[in-house]
């Protein structure tokens, strides 16, 4: 990967909007050589919008959330959800007058682990634990993304195992919470059966928003098993080890 720059972007609210989440985003980041800026403002990439058919407002989003966007270095995102918009939504979403800030922008824009994983090598060896890995359904198909998050587990001596039945969801969708709400409640008890069958050490989320649903799903049937996501686990883990 050349250059050694990254600018986060900031997750908006609906995304988490967590603050120590970047930060410890820019820890781990730094500790394999890369020089991080956080990007200043917080704009949704449009996904509630878009998936629950309000294109006027998903319209809206898109073009404040390319704006906002650093316009230097290597755009740096923790949620895969913005990845797929700008690349695979926008295109159709925008009209023409963004085309060039927009293929400007998603030549730059990676998910967390792409920069992870090319300096990996980088990373110290951290106390072996065992971690399930729930990616989130709507990033399960992406071998691309699924793939280094666990390559870069495996690196620093981590034992992952992947949730990689695509029919688990969280049921965080914000139209199926509004619209069918003993459904999506009925998908995250289904997926939190699933996630506890083994009892690891730690679960590793890699969509903020379903982080939040699976960490509330634990707390409804009683159990403290941690749940974090991958960047988090990392930066306590790189910490407690020093």
């Amino acid at each position: 990967m050349n250059g050694r720059d990254v600018a986060l972007v900031p997750l908006c609210a609906a995304e988490g909007g967590d603050a120590s989440l970047e930060r410890a985003a820019a820890r781990v980041l730094e500790r394999v050589g890369y020089r991080v800026t956080l990007g200043t403002g917080r704009a949704c990439c449009g996904w509630d919008a878009w998936t629950q058919g309000d294109i006027a407002r998903a319209q809206q989003e898109a073009g404040q959330w390319l704006a906002l966007a650093p316009r230097a270095g290597l755009l740096v995102t923790l949620s895969p959800r913005c990845v797929h918009m700008v690349r695979h939504v926008y295109p159709g979403l925008l009209p023409p007058s963004y085309r060039d800030r927009l293929q400007e922008v998603a030549a730059r824009l990676v998910g967390w682990h792409v920069p992870l994983w090319e300096r990996r090598s980088s990373l110290p060896s951290l106390p072996s634990r065992s971690v399930l890995v729930f990616p989130g359904c709507g990033v399960l198909a992406e071998g691309p993304f699924v793939r280094p998050v666990l390559e870069v587990l495996r690196g620093v001596g981590v034992r992952p195992d992947l949730v990689s039945d695509g029919a688990f969801c969280c049921g965080g969708d914000a139209r199926l919470q509004a619209e069918l709400p003993l459904l999506a409640d009925a998908l995250l008890a289904r997926l939190i059966h699933r996630l506890t069958r083994h009892r690891p050490d730690v679960i590793l989320v890699s969509e903020p928003r379903c982080q939040r649903r699976v960490r509330e799903g634990m707390r409804a049937v009683g159990l403290d098993i941690p749940v974090l996501h991958p960047v988090m686990f990392l930066a306590q883990a790189l910490e407690e080890a020093t």
